[in-house]
């Protein structure tokens, strides 16, 4: 971790989770990395982690069996609805909308599986509620859309780097700003 420091003030009042890596990979090194997170994740927060988001959110059944091997509690990769005007690279067509255990033969479906799905939340249009779109759209347009749709169930889904100001991809509105974004929500 570059901030281990940031990550065990943050982990006083949050959890925190493994954001993985795009889907693809052969398995060895799935296995490999996803090993190496949870050593650096005992490691630096004394506990085993509970929760995964794929990277790109490219998940698939193979990645949530190994995750339910490991004892991952829960995954948030699907994303159930996408924005019509929009090709996302995880977007996979339809799945259940508030949270779920996937079925082993198709994770977009209810099964048996051990590990809980708890999609990313759609709002009108497919817009997702993630720290990427917050720091584009601004607070004002999220509480709109809240407004408007009120659902029942809701997941943020954000990057430590949107509450760090940095110079990465969208860097507009990161840090405070991003944090106060999140207050004003």
């Amino acid at each position: 971790s570059k901030y281990p420091k940031l990550v065990l003030e943050w982990s006083k009042k949050h959890e925190i989770a493994c954001h993985g890596y795009d889907g693809g990979l052969p398995m060895p090194d799935r296995v490999k990395r996803l090993e190496d997170y949870c050593r650096l994740h005992k490691e630096l927060l004394g506990h085993n982690p509970e929760g995964f988001r794929a990277g790109t959110h490219t998940i698939d059944d193979i990645q949530l069996q190994l995750l339910e091997k490991y004892g991952f509690l829960y995954d948030s990769s699907v994303i159930p609805r996408y924005i019509p005007f929009r090709k996302y690279v995880g977007y996979k067509g339809k799945a259940p909308t508030e949270p779920y255990y996937p079925s082993y033969n198709n994770y977009r479906e209810r099964g048996v599986h051990k590990i809980l799905e708890i999609p990313n939340s759609p709002l009108l249009l497919g817009i997702p509620l993630s720290g990427t779109y917050i720091r584009v759209l601004g607070p004002l347009a999220y509480r709109f859309l809240l407004r408007l749709q009120k659902p029942i169930f809701l997941s943020l889904s954000m990057h430590s780097w949107d509450a760090i100001h940095h110079y990465g991809p969208f860097p507009q509105n990161s840090g405070e700003t991003f944090l106060n974004y999140l207050e004003i929500i």
